[in-house]
């Protein structure tokens, strides 16, 4: 087609015009079905990722900062490794039922820069931060891979990875009204959680088959227990899980998906414990959850246990299959799935009930009645799905069924209405507060009671854990964990379980399937003197060490050796502090290598700076050395020039290194953390852009198309002016130029060159004989040959 024809341009105004259309009337920052206003977000992932391998290998230089914005709201994020959270140092992993290492430095907690009563947590994995953050004046904030939504405009672009949205522009109303359109049942409208009347008839039958197979036990006498206050916690994830990941992320790297599958297990954990350390039940307050282990199922097993491999299956069967393993070593055990259940269930889980350890938290392995026999089940189970009709919910939703589904662990029913203790105020009162957290259909969560329990749930759930047989698991959230071979709390000694016990040494009575609630457990085997999970100074046959080498010799102290008294190793004799360590960098401050070269320089007022590229004199290559601030002055000087540097600080590089530069090891940041050093003392800029890539930074950045939108929106009758200008133009370019188009067409004159003029000059020469117009073959192509 002719670049220039009038189909063209009438496709072309066609086309701005639904353009200016979109932009104008439609709203530009809807991101899928149930968000109603974001900001996609497009820092330098790379920049943030090495400060993320920075921090996770630096002892001292852990801070990283992330810029985030809200339109034109500023977040930025100060952030520092989540060292203690729901997962602890002794949390295990296993993946595939093997035991795996688990890295838990891609989890971060912090504040917003000059918010000082915010909090952030979230993680990084591959530059990208997800997480939530909460501002000091209430507003909440959640930031997730741009993968995890529909596609928008303004997250198509590459550079883009990221949206940010407030929780309170998450549209919860409409997430139901999908719901129910897409096949939810109309006397269950939302109904989110699996514990109907004929579920709960079911369960509860089951739960009472228990007593034919109880021993008789003397009831303990309650007591309130207010340092027992932590439930320890199972999850797991099946294969549907990690292949939803998987997909999600676009990748085949393992350690990225686990680590994007532990963040999100550490989000609602984090999110469910802020709704019940807040929330007092029969006068205690603070009781918390924390993960004691992970287990991620990344495929099918055909040796083990598959039951999470059933492709076809209803949550009731889901959940009474996840009842089969032996659960006793936690207070709950939960299992996430990406699996779309029926009615639009998205979870379930056992109700426990005062003095019974039949359903629950804390319930034990033990034997039940199913369908005729006896069967052995654990009923501290409940069961998650982040899938509903097709599409993953969103992760408020997820939070908020979690948090209902260990209500009932705890005790609690659904909340019904016509109570006298107004349990459902939204439904019987039009209360603008809103339902309760365990009201049986699905809330919204941003009204102010969908994040509290309900009188009648509060009384039923302080019965459970006012009772000592309901609270038995519980722990001190300083309590260890007897069997994972570390030492901690309370335990004498922790050699971790029977077998492992056997295979090393036999000092230390170790844990197995029967003997939990045994006293005995993790303390010494009688007559033995230590075990070597004690300390380094003790040994395999349970006697202290003599002489032996327990702590090697560093920079900053010398070898430490066992003195036969006990089993913790002798603190090592510190060298002498200022001197130098770490590649005279750094200096030993009490036997660690801690201070800076700088406290060196007389006065010892000098402070280790770094100095800019972007400053005025500042020679490149001098970025990888050590640089000190003068008190003085203020003045940031660098070692690599020795010569040009004060007084002071000369004599210092004299008396240190002879007078010469000294150079930061290769990994340190410099240019004021914007990059790091290499083997050949180069500062590697992390964000070295070329010309054409700093181009399309400036005219194609995210910030440059926001407020194009912007001005669209605002000028949007300027965008028509300038469409139906440029088509009037080029119209008439077409017609007025079309004589000098060529042309294939024999019945058109041949075009003209614009050299010549329009109208046709007069000739003195003999007009031709014959036609006035004619063809003749020359060369053999078609020619027009005019008389003149």
């Amino acid at each position: 087609m002719n670049f220039f024809s009038t189909n063209g341009f009438t496709l072309n105004l066609i086309l701005s015009l639904l353009i200016v259309y979109e932009v104008y009337f439609l709203d530009a920052h809807q991101l899928g079905d149930y968000i109603t206003d974001f900001s996609p977000q497009a820092y330098d992932l790379v920049q943030v990722h090495q400060r993320h391998v920075i921090s996770k290998r630096s002892i001292y230089d852990k801070v990283i900062n992330v810029p985030l914005h809200f339109h034109s709201k500023r977040l930025d994020l100060t952030l520092y490794p989540a060292d203690e959270g729901v997962f602890h140092s002794q949390t295990k992993l296993t993946v595939d039922g093997e035991a795996a290492m688990f890295d838990r430095s891609h989890l971060y907690n912090g504040v917003v820069k000059g918010d000082s009563g915010s909090h952030v947590s979230g993680s990084i994995i591959g530059g990208v931060f997800q997480g939530v953050i909460t501002t000091s004046s209430g507003d909440v904030y959640h930031v997730e891979r741009k993968a995890y939504h529909a596609p928008h405009p303004l997250t198509e672009r590459d550079e883009v990875h990221s949206v940010l949205y407030r929780e309170a522009d998450v549209d919860m109303d409409k997430f139901h009204q999908m719901r129910a359109k897409r096949g939810a049942k109309k006397d269950r409208y939302s109904h989110f959680c699996g514990f109907d009347e004929e579920e709960k008839r079911k369960m509860f039958a089951l739960e009472d088959s228990g007593l034919l197979y109880q021993p008789p036990f003397v009831r303990e006498k309650r007591a309130t227990t207010p340092d027992k206050n932590t439930c320890t916690l199972f999850m797991q994830t099946d294969p549907e899980f990690w292949d939803h990941i998987k997909a999600t992320l676009g990748t085949s790297d393992e350690t990225m998906i686990r680590q994007e599958i532990s963040a999100f297990v550490a989000f609602l954990v984090n999110e469910v414990n802020g709704i019940y350390k807040t929330q007092e039940f029969g006068g205690k307050i603070g009781y918390e959850f924390r993960v004691d282990r992970l287990a991620i199922n990344q495929t099918c097993r055909t040796t083990d246990d598959h039951w999470f491999c059933e492709k076809s299956i209803d949550v009731a069967n889901f959940l009474n299959l996840n009842t089969y393993t032996d659960h006793d070593e936690y207070c709950l055990a939960y299992i996430l799935t990406y699996r779309d259940f029926a009615d639009g269930t998205l979870g379930l889980a056992w109700v426990a009930k005062p003095g019974s350890l039949l359903g629950g938290i804390c319930s034990k392995y033990k034997p039940y009645s199913e369908s005729g026999s006896k069967r052995l089940k654990s009923l501290n189970t409940g069961v998650v799905t982040v899938k509903n009709y097709g599409e993953r919910v969103p992760k408020l939703m997820s939070k908020l069924t979690l948090a209902h589904e260990i209500g009932h662990n705890f005790g609690s029913q659904h909340d019904e209405s016509g109570n006298s203790l107004d349990c459902t105020p939204f439904t019987d009162n039009q209360d603008e507060r809103g339902n309760y957290i365990m009201y049986y259909a699905a809330i919204t969560g941003k009204r102010s009671n969908n994040l509290l329990f309900s009188p009648c749930s509060i009384q039923n759930m302080s019965l459970v854990l006012g009772d000592s047989t309901n609270t038995a698991c519980l722990i001190k959230n300083t309590d260890g964990f007897c069997g994972n071979g570390i030492k901690e709390g309370t335990e004498q000694c922790d050699c971790g379980f029977v077998g492992d016990c056997s295979t090393c040494c036999g000092c230390c009575v170790g844990r197995n399937k029967t003997n939990a609630g045994n006293p005995k457990i993790c303390t010494l085997e009688t007559g033995k003197l230590c075990d070597p999970s004690q300390g380094p100074c003790c040994s395999a046959n349970c006697n202290y060490h003599n002489s032996t080498v327990c702590s090697p010799a560093t920079e900053c102290a010398l070898p430490a050796s066992c003195d036969g008294t006990g089993y913790h190793c002798p603190a090592a004799v510190p060298l002498s502090n200022f001197t130098e360590c770490n590649r005279k960098t750094q200096i030993c401050m009490n036997g660690e290598c801690t201070g800076s070269i700088c406290s060196k320089i007389r006065g010892g007022l000098w402070e280790e700076c770094s100095q800019s590229s972007g400053d005025t004199g500042v020679n490149a290559n001098s970025l990888c050395t050590v640089s000190c601030k003068d008190p003085s002055t203020g003045t940031c000087h660098s070692s690599y020039d020795p010569g040009s540097v004060p007084a002071d600080f000369k004599d210092m590089l004299q008396t240190v290194n002879s007078g010469e530069t000294i150079t930061l090891k290769p990994g340190s940041p410099c240019d004021q953390d914007l990059g790091f050093c290499d083997y050949f003392d180069v500062c590697r800029q992390i964000d070295d852009l070329g010309p054409l890539a700093r181009l399309k930074k400036l005219l194609l950045s995210l910030t440059s198309l926001e407020n194009l939108v912007e001005w669209l929106k605002v000028y949007w009758w300027a965008v028509l002016l300038s469409v139906a200008g440029l088509v009037a133009f080029m119209t008439l370019l077409v017609k007025f130029g079309a004589v000098f188009t060529p042309s294939s067409n024999p019945d058109k004159s041949e075009a003209r060159k614009l050299s010549k003029p329009l109208t046709k000059p007069k000739d003195s020469r003999r007009k031709a004989e014959g036609p006035s117009v004619g063809y003749r073959q020359s060369d053999g192509r078609v020619q027009m040959n005019y008389a003149q």
